[in-house]
């Protein structure tokens, strides 16, 4: 649950609805204002105005601290989201509104690399001992391993490692709500257990079904397919073969093998689909990590 602490798609649908950017993107992937209601480029960096009454799930107000933090947090070497900070040196507060992120060099890329930076609290972090990201390659494990306080829609309720993963509603979001009072993630390994489970009702959402059910899935007169265009980023390890030490043609590396989180990846446009969501949802994932 540490918000720096691991790069990884699946983690990332949890994390996303707990904790909050500064620029998001809307419906069509156009950016928007988030915890950032504008945000202009500057000599040395980018200087952004924040959005005032926002607060985290324990209650504290959100401020500049909070940002100038989870920046430091963020470029720590433990951490897995220094991608997201690309040419990003600091964080200067200005006053308690403001915040400037310093940059080595002029980065007119900073506030789209951005929307996938989560800012956490400070208060919080410093009260529990978390202001290092956890080490996840080192199976580190800290009170940010498996407690959450963002400003997100959701707050997290309940996890359970490899199991599933609970949240609700936040009654306090300063943002858009709606009409889900409770979501919890389910970790299902096996494609015919996910799809058995999705058709006699007892999931609501399949994350990723497996390509070889979709036909059937579409045969359901109780199952609304979703599919749209998203962004993600493909690590390099998933994308080109590596040749065999033996010779041979080649083959690929493990996922994320050969992944450096110092440079930005490319974006690549995936495909998700789903199904209907009512007021109380289980969500399938087919991997563990979130």
């Amino acid at each position: 649950m540490d918000p720096h602490a691991v790069a990884s798609a699946y983690n990332a649908r949890v994390l996303n609805q707990v904790y909050e950017p500064l620029v998001g993107r809307d419906e069509k992937f156009r950016i928007e204002p988030r915890l950032a209601l504008s945000w202009e480029a500057i000599e040395g960096g980018w200087r952004f105005k924040l959005r005032q009454g926002v607060k985290f799930h324990d209650g504290t107000p959100f401020t500049a601290d909070d940002v100038v933090f989870s920046v430091e947090r963020g470029l720590r070497p433990e951490s897995q989201l220094r991608v997201s900070l690309p040419g990003v040196t600091g964080a200067r507060r200005v006053d308690d509104f403001t915040v400037e992120l310093l940059t080595s060099s002029p980065t007119p890329v900073l506030p789209l690399a951005i929307t996938n930076f989560r800012v956490m609290s400070r208060a919080w972090a410093v009260k529990h001992k978390v202001e290092k990201p956890q080490n996840f390659n080192a199976k580190e494990e800290t009170y940010a391993t498996r407690n959450a306080n963002g400003t997100g829609p959701f707050v997290l309720k309940a996890w359970v490692p490899d199991t599933k993963t609970v949240l609700e509603r936040n009654p306090s979001y300063w943002g858009r709500r709606g009409n889900i009072t409770e979501a919890q993630y389910l970790v299902v390994s096996t494609a015919a257990t996910r799809l058995a489970g999705l058709i006699s009702g007892e999931i609501d959402f399949v994350v990723d079904p497996a390509l070889q059910d979709v036909e059937k899935l579409r045969r359901s007169p109780a199952i609304v397919i979703g599919q749209a265009t998203g962004l993600y980023a493909l690590p390099p390890a998933a994308r080109h073969p590596v040749p065999p030490t033996g010779g041979g043609p080649p083959s690929p590396q493990p996922r994320w093998s050969n992944r450096d989180y110092s440079r930005p990846p490319p974006l690549q446009p995936p495909r998700w689909r789903a199904a209907f969501m009512p007021r109380k949802v289980r969500l399938i994932h087919p991997y563990s990590d979130c």
